[in-house]
């Protein structure tokens, strides 16, 4: 069974990679964003691991 959310996520950081991609290597952005998204996919991680269970 596939979980749905994980799908979610895994859109969201997939678009937020292309724009951390269009920003300047280095910035504050860039940087708060990338951490977003382990954080995103940490959490897309945990929650198809607590499905499987």
């Amino acid at each position: 069974m596939t979980n749905p959310n994980l799908s979610v996520s895994v859109e969201y950081a997939e678009k937020a990679a292309a724009v951390v991609a269009k920003l300047k290597p280095g910035t504050y952005e860039a940087a708060n964003t990338l951490a977003n998204i382990s954080i995103a996919a940490s959490l897309a991680r945990i929650a198809d691991a607590m499905e499987r269970t």
